[in-house]
């Protein structure tokens, strides 16, 4: 059946109308994709309160305000070579181009008169079901119409892709499936094509298409892996040496020859963050002799999992996933010719089985791929058993035209039925909350208003899109960043207990750097010597900023500050919060634990060293015990309210993000509070090491 469908079809009526059909039934599917989203908006707008800061929309994900604020600046006119509000001191290289979503962010929201954020959604409300149009179509040309169908309504709808294409992701994820398999389907219409002036047409389109990729995702390996695809495939296709030498050169200047000679190296970056293959320097925590922990083992996105618990964030369960994928495998190799353009995407997303769950989203099309092949050959063949005797063809040879018609429309049927059976496994009806409650932006654009226009802030880099493009200070590091060796000093000193540590730690990156940290990195005891016993003096006011999201970052912010440099291990350490329920003659039930605040044990038998009531962010109460054990704490909503209780080892009581976020201890000679927002946020200026002052 499926070489039929390569024969280019007669212009008679039925090919006409199967065609259209074919095309009502695309637009009919990828409509429900924009629905989807359309009623998620919905949902966000019935409740402004929680999803909009005055008319703009929230964002679902921390990469949103770093494409917002590109967007704002491009508008201006503002948009630089180097941007030296991030990686402060040495700032950070832009992209040579203002990114694609950037520009259109800006260009769509000057033209509309509406606000970047609502431009995105709309973006992302029309583009991420687009994919659906090319592998549709792909299933058509290789003679399987539902496969193509299937394979889009499954991918949409399957955990890892509707996640993370939900509203509020204003992030190059939502075209990120649709430029490849574009791409995909211009190749294998380059290869199927009958004469040199149509395998130009088609190649010219796919590098048209990888170039605008290579715009939007600023990741031109994909350019090179498609260039060897399409060297194979038309040498597989048995292309004449001159078609292959014009077809290649003409996909080199379609794609960008700029891009094409940075494929290599974007490859190379790639494998070295997410498959550990190459040591590049740009994105390795090493600098020198002290091999400082990479941010990357800390991110979910990049941790493996066990091959059935990422089966099961594609459909709920991973049978049938595996199911789906497994009956797609059987077709690529029965027709691997056909398949040779969709094996990159394929073959990516299958390394996500087993490393990077990052690229689980490029295996979410071939669930349902499979299983509409595999349903598509079935009703085929019963179909044709059935008209065996009639001499009607499924292949299209026939000129029984309401045979065809009934073929057609019993796959379809199947299309439905399939999709109603996979429809309770799937994300449909999932609403994401935004990634920053609305309070984060008032905050942060009250920080800005009280911090001068040199500020540089001191903090976490989780935040640190959203911080940069509210208060258009400068950061030290941010969610493009974290890699760097300065991401183990920065956690160092929040977790650390010494706050004279902290303010050389912050005076260092602030005068030198992570050039600073290679320049001084001949060993280990000469850059912690410099760091710690000399005096450095930066030329912009610092600002020490601590957020309540830190309490639950805390287990990664403590890993990575505990590292140990010589052994390469580290410790773990959290704020262990408890519900706590009552307290009778003394004694706090709280989950599992009974403490006795009259002799100080836990459970009678562990010694609590002090109990710690904070109000409002300030210590107000301590009371010993023992010479060792646990801490209670205590955080007081009132004078007479307990709110958040925690059980503390004595490294996390002392830490400075303790000592100076939630009870309010800091050095008064170093640290200077200028902003108090408890419980949300904290600002302290570095008094000492600023010759500003």
């Amino acid at each position: 059946m499926i070489t039929s469908f390569f024969v280019p079809p007669s212009l008679d009526k039925s090919a006409f109308v199967l065609r259209s059909l074919f095309i009502v039934v695309l637009l009919i599917t990828y409509g429900l994709t924009v629905e989807s989203r359309w009623h998620q908006f919905d949902v966000w707008r019935s409740t402004p309160e929680r999803h909009f800061v005055d008319e703009i929309p929230l964002v679902s994900t921390a990469d949103a305000p770093y494409y917002l604020r590109l967007a704002k600046e491009h508008s201006l006119g503002e948009y630089k070579a180097v941007d030296m509000k991030r990686e402060f001191p040495a700032g950070r290289p832009n992209p040579k181009d203002v990114p694609l979503l950037a520009w259109l962010l800006s260009t769509i929201g000057e033209w509309s008169g509406q606000n970047f954020s609502q431009v995105g959604n709309w973006l992302l409300i029309w583009g991420a079901g687009l994919f659906i149009i090319p592998l549709g179509l792909y299933g058509w040309q290789i003679g399987y119409p539902i496969a193509g169908l299937l394979g889009g309504l499954v991918g949409n709808y399957t955990y890892k892709y509707y996640l993370r294409t939900s509203v509020g992701r204003i992030d190059t994820d939502f075209l990120n499936l649709c430029f490849p398999l574009f791409a995909a389907y211009f190749l294998l219409r380059t290869f199927q094509a009958k004469t040199e002036k149509i395998a130009w047409f088609w190649v010219s389109l796919a590098g048209v298409t990888l170039n605008l990729f290579s715009w939007w995702y600023s990741r031109p390996g994909f350019t090179l892996v498609y260039f060897l695809v399409l060297l194979i495939g038309l040498l597989c296709w048995r292309h004449s040496i001159r078609m292959i030498l014009t077809s290649t050169l003409i996909f080199i200047v379609f794609s960008g020859p700029e891009y094409f000679l940075r494929s290599l190296e974007s490859l190379t970056v790639v494998m070295g963050v997410y498959f550990n293959v190459s040591f590049i320097g740009e994105v390795q925590a090493n600098a020198g002799p002290a091999t400082f922990p990479h941010a990357y083992n800390w991110i979910i996105e990049t941790v493996p999992l066990a091959w059935e618990e990422s089966l099961e964030q594609l459909l709920g369960n991973w049978l049938i996933s595996a199911g789906g994928l497994l009956l797609f495998l059987i077709f690529i190799i029965r027709y691997w010719r056909y398949f040779l353009p969709l094996l990159p995407l394929f073959g990516l997303g299958t390394i996500g089985l087993l490393g990077s769950q990052r690229f689980l989203l490029y295996l979410t099309p071939f669930i349902g791929f499979g299983f509409g092949m595999a349903l598509n050959s079935l009703i085929s063949f019963v179909w044709q058993y059935s008209k065996d005797k009639t001499g009607v063809s499924v292949n299209g040879a026939t000129q029984d035209e309401r045979a065809k018609y009934q073929l057609h429309f019993f796959l379809y049927l199947s299309l439905c039925g399939a999709w109603l059976l996979l429809l309770p496994l799937s994300a449909k009806g999932y609403v994401p909350k935004p990634t920053f409650p609305p309070t984060y932006y008032r905050i942060f654009q009250e920080i800005g208003q009280k911090t001068p226009q040199a500020a540089v802030i001191y903090t976490w880099w989780d935040l640190g899109n959203l911080i940069l493009e509210q208060t258009g200070r400068a950061l030290f590091h941010d969610g493009g960043s974290q890699y760097r060796p300065k991401t183990y000093f920065i956690a160092r000193s929040l977790v650390g207990q010494s706050q004279a540590e902290l303010a050389k730690i912050m005076s260092f990156l602030g005068a030198e750097g992570d050039r600073g940290i290679q320049k001084y990195n001949s060993s280990e005891a000469k850059l912690m010597s410099e760091i710690l016993n000399k005096d450095h003096f930066v030329k912009a006011p610092l600002y020490l900023l601590y957020t309540d999201n830190l309490i639950d970052v805390f287990p990664t912010l403590f890993s990575i500050g505990k590292w140990d440099l010589q052994t390469q291990q580290t410790r773990v350490g959290n704020f262990k919060k408890l519900n706590c329920s009552t307290i009778n003659n003394e004694v706090m039930e709280c989950e599992n634990f009974s403490f006795d605040l009259n002799k100080g044990f836990v459970n009678q038998k562990i010694p609590i060293r002090r109990i710690v009531q904070s109000f409002q962010g300030n210590e107000s109460f301590v009371k010993e015990y023992h010479s060792i054990g646990l801490t209670l704490q205590l955080m007081l909503t009132s004078p007479n309210e307990i709110g958040p209780v925690y059980l503390l080892t004595e490294e996390v009581f002392n830490s400075n993000l303790n000592q100076m976020f939630l009870l309010g201890n800091y050095d008064s000679d170093l640290f200077e509070e200028i902003y108090h927002q408890y419980p949300i946020a904290r600002v302290f200026h570095l008094k000492k090491y600023s010759e500003t002052n």
